[in-house]
Formats: C-alpha cells, sequence, structure tokens
C-alpha cells in the first residue's frame, strides 16, 4: 500500500507528464492517443514507474522506445514544472498496460459465446 504521499506525489506526476505528453506528443508520434493509466512512486521517491495506454497505433511498443530514449528531456521539463513541490525529481521508467486490450479482448470472447452455433 502507498503511502499518502507516494499517491500525492503519483497523482501531481500524472498531471505534469499528462500535459508533457500532451504538448510533445504530437511531434513525436502524431498517429497515436496517449494517456498515463497510473504511476508508481517508490517509497524514497526516486523512482517512478509510469503506465501507459496507446491507441490508434499498431506497433505500441515503439511509443515506449521513444519516450525511453527521450527521458532525459522529458525528465528535465518534469523538474521545471514542479521543482518547487518536489525535493527530487523521480528517475522515469514507461511501461505499456495492456489492461483495456485484454478487457476488449475478454468481451470479444464473451460476445462469441453467446452467437447460437
Amino acid at each position: 500500500m502507498e503511502s499518502k504521499r507516494q499517491q500525492q506525489i503519483s497523482r501531481l506526476l500524472q498531471q505534469e507528464l499528462n500535459a508533457i505528453i500532451t504538448r510533445h506528443g504530437r511531434e513525436l508520434f502524431p498517429d497515436a492517443f496517449i494517456t498515463i493509466t497510473g504511476i508508481k512512486v517508490s517509497p524514497d521517491v526516486s523512482d517512478a514507474r509510469v503506465y501507459l495506454s496507446v491507441y490508434k497505433r499498431d506497433d505500441k511498443a515503439s511509443v515506449i522506445n521513444i519516450l525511453t530514449h527521450n527521458v532525459k528531456a522529458i525528465r528535465k521539463e518534469l523538474g521545471d514544472r514542479i521543482r518547487y513541490k518536489v525535493r527530487r525529481i523521480p528517475a522515469l521508467q514507461f511501461f505499456l498496460d495492456e489492461s483495456l486490450d485484454n478487457v476488449y479482448k475478454m468481451e470479444q470472447i464473451f460476445k462469441d459465446l453467446d452467437k447460437p452455433s
């Protein structure tokens, strides 16, 4: 269970990273729609695991690779935005959140079960 401080920093990071990705996302991946589904912050607030959902793009892993490649610039802009709110800017790691894809697959399976043979 995350502490109250971890939850506060997680919400702050999610809000600011959403703004950064919205602002620069059109330049990096114009055909993709990206949302941050969650952020897990370590207890010492030195690491943050960012979970993303990617829509309208077949190669979702390439989005993660682009973000990982640009992590220094993203972290710098994040630091400029939140430097007066936190003591240290956490290191960012990006991961693909496939929970919504799994939900759609399960719904399709259930729809196929309802069809008479």
